[in-house]
């Protein structure tokens, strides 16, 4: 285990995020069940990749009807857009100015289109607007004219952009666009839930998260977590941390009866240290918690995910 500024990050977390940053023109899927550990992958590799990713990750309040397959098509691409430029804004603000104000300002201006026409479509399904200029190539030229701009600005700028719970987004249009269009332009990292991208062809690279079925890195990882919870001291730890109470077969029992969720192994395990006095804690302790008073809570957990399904392939 690794102590860093933000919290304690285990080796193979750091390895996973090596591989992450390996040069690959083929889109890279991260792939684990669910809980598995995959956001806190990204979110280190964000950390030490600096200046060199954008997150176009589908927020709740972007999402909108667009009864027109080539308006949403073009809505999601200029959204991309916007969302880099804004990093060259913030990262960039005096080249920023210089070279995309306008350009800004085109892609904000129809990204306000679309979001009107979804508005008034829904409700009058209006066939004639101030959209019929848009084509199914319209998106694509926007990120074409963008990159114009940028190469022509910038040597060595080479973005990544990073979307996490892609399955997530359950619309077989949106991951089509977003897959099939910006593979060409970008380079491309998914976490993904769903097995179905385990049968993708060569074209992409797949990195597989298991660190959550790994016994001594489950210690690690949920002696931080009562760390950061402040239920026990780093000198508790010491004494009364996982690794001293708990044996690798009951620890076994834990990724078993969890599936291997790591977030639920740490309700199991916060339920565990509050309830009890380290001193009693011991593999029968743990079990019993497991069966009578962690599977309730467990259930919360469990609700809180949707179904994922990947539609490309």
């Amino acid at each position: 285990m690794i102590l860093l500024s933000d919290g304690l990050i285990s080796k193979p977390v750091i390895k996973l995020t090596d591989k992450l940053k390996e040069e690959s023109p083929k889109p890279t899927f991260l792939f684990g069940q669910r809980g598995s550990g995959k956001t806190t992958v990204l979110n280190y590799y964000k950390g030490t990749n600096v200046n060199h990713w954008v997150d176009i990750s589908l927020e709740d309040n972007e999402k909108y009807h667009l009864y027109n397959d080539v308006y949403f098509k073009t809505y999601h691409l200029t959204l991309v857009v916007k969302k880099v430029l804004l990093f060259i804004e913030q990262n960039y603000p005096s080249e920023f100015k210089k070279y995309f104000l306008l350009f800004n300002a085109r892609v904000l201006n129809l990204l306000n289109l679309c979001r009107v026409h979804s508005q008034l479509g829904a409700y009058y399904n209006i066939q004639k607007d101030d959209l019929t200029y848009i084509t199914d190539f319209t998106g694509e030229k926007l990120i074409q004219d963008f990159l114009t701009i940028l190469m022509a600005h910038f040597n060595e700028l080479d973005l990544t952009l990073i979307i996490d719970n892609f399955d997530g987004v359950r619309s077989e249009k949106y991951q089509r666009i977003i897959y099939d269009t910006l593979k060409n332009y970008f380079h491309l990292l998914l976490s993904v839930t769903d097995e179905k991208v385990l049968d993708l062809d060569s074209n992409n690279r797949l990195i597989l998260v298991g660190y959550n079925t790994d016994v001594n890195t489950l210690y690690e990882i949920l002696n931080a977590n009562l760390l950061k919870e402040r239920i026990l001291s780093l000198k508790e730890i010491e004494t009364y941390g996982l690794h001293k109470l708990i044996s690798h077969w009951a620890m076994k029992e834990l990724i078993s009866k969890t599936n291997g969720n790591i977030t639920m192994m740490k309700i199991a395990i916060n339920v565990l240290y509050n309830t009890y006095n380290p001193r009693d804690i011991d593999d029968n302790v743990l079990l019993n918690t497991l069966s009578k008073r962690v599977s309730v809570d467990s259930e919360i957990v469990r609700q809180t995910f949707g179904k994922r399904t990947l539609y490309i392939k």
